[in-house]
């Protein structure tokens, strides 16, 4: 049977709304293929690759922060939380990545959305503080495949109670990521073994590693914020700790005022001339080749392994 939710929106989009003497026709059940796809609305674009990975073609996806945006500096409009509650199903990353969303996850409940809250999964042991700001959360979880793979169980039990008919569909899509995830996981920790430990070291412009440092033994600064900004009295410890760990290049995540993070790393002494996408990914189809292989930026394998591959390949020629 279609949701109240679902049937109100299907009504309202149909030529024939408002027509009290015409019967509007019926609907097909929401885990038909591909008739009546589950709505999905998602903060990220992590969180919006996940859901396509799990949901196929049962689902129909879009992410409210776009490609290639900082999360941090999302501020949702009328009109985001207007989808957000027109979504069958609305997924957040929580950990307080979304701390402009006023409309919280109990409110969008109330009103009928299926809403999955994908770092409420993390473990209490393995949420780290964020490595500018110690008294809040990391949200950057998904740089752990470990933890991204518990983030969707979550996200397939929220689809499954969306279209219950579809559930061994879910299933079997969300099993084989999480063997995706794990492939990954092994590749990357192969990858970072070959490194000596004198060089697992690395400055971003992003404090976005720390689940990746904790995860493969990696050690990281930022040169910014959360929001872009330098950070407020580092500099001179930042500056020490790059020249302790001998460390030539900055990795930029995209989107970053690159002029101005140039004249931030001249006193650094390091170059800003190496991109990863760990805060977010690169624009539809585009590709980019790493020391052995081209890795598409579109989606989270692609770019988690293009962000490994570069940082790795640094360490190792250190």
């Amino acid at each position: 049977m279609l949701s109240r939710r679902r049937l109100l929106r299907a009504l309202a989009l149909s030529p024939l709304a408002g027509t009290a003497c015409k019967k509007p026709p019926e609907l097909a059940p929401r885990w038909e293929f591909p008739d009546s796809p589950v709505k999905v609305i998602t903060s990220t674009v992590q969180a919006a690759d996940l859901a396509r990975v799990i949901g196929g073609r049962a689902v129909d996806v879009a992410s409210l922060i776009p490609p290639g945006g900082n999360p941090h500096l999302w501020r949702p409009s009328a009109a985001d939380v207007a989808e957000m509650r027109m979504a069958d199903v609305a997924v957040l990353n929580g950990l307080g990545l979304e701390a402009e969303l006023k409309e919280t996850a109990a409110n969008l409940r109330a009103q009928g959305v299926i809403v999955a809250v994908l770092g409420d999964v993390v473990p209490a042991e393995k949420r780290l503080p964020l490595l500018t700001d110690t008294t809040r959360s990391d949200p950057h979880f998904w740089m752990n495949p470990a933890l991204w793979s518990l983030a969707s169980e979550s996200l397939e039990a929220a689809l499954q109670e969306a279209a219950p008919g579809a559930k061994e569909y879910f299933s079997k899509r969300a099993h084989a990521y999480r063997v995706d995830l794990q492939e990954l996981n092994t590749w990357t920790a192969k990858l970072f073994d070959e490194v000596s430990d004198v060089n697992r070291a690395a400055v971003t412009s992003h404090p976005s590693l720390a689940y990746l440092a904790d995860a493969y033994r990696l050690e990281f600064r930022s040169s910014l914020t959360l929001k872009g900004e330098p950070a407020p009295d580092a500099a001179a410890e930042l500056t020490e700790w790059i020249k302790g760990r001998r460390l030539k290049h900055l990795f930029r995540e995209p989107g970053v005022d690159l002029p101005a993070l140039t004249t931030l790393c001249l006193p650094l002494g390091v170059k800003p001339d190496q991109r990863i996408f760990s805060l977010s990914f690169g624009a539809d189809g585009e590709v980019l080749p790493g020391t052995s292989d081209e890795f598409p930026l579109d989606n989270y394998l692609g770019s988690f392994r293009y962000t490994v591959d570069c940082l790795q390949s640094r360490m190792a020629l250190r």
